[in-house]
């Protein structure tokens, strides 16, 4: 028997995506220069973590559809 996951095996991210979370958590750290990679990381790990739309924060953001 196979089971099949609810999540799939990897997670395609545009870089317009990762962009826009990073922008948003910059401005959430009150637009303080200095942790730019830092910020892109995470927004990375957001946006690639499995059922990232049931925790995803301050629930403000949603990736664009495509």
């Amino acid at each position: 028997m196979v089971r099949r996951s609810a999540s799939p095996a990897f997670i395609v991210v545009s870089v317009e995506d990762i962009a826009r979370r990073a922008y948003e958590i910059y401005v959430q750290r009150g637009c303080l220069d200095g942790s730019d990679r830092e910020d892109w990381r995470r927004a990375e790990r957001e946006l690639k973590a499995p059922g990232r739309d049931s925790d995803r924060g301050d629930g403000r953001f949603l990736p664009r559809q495509r």
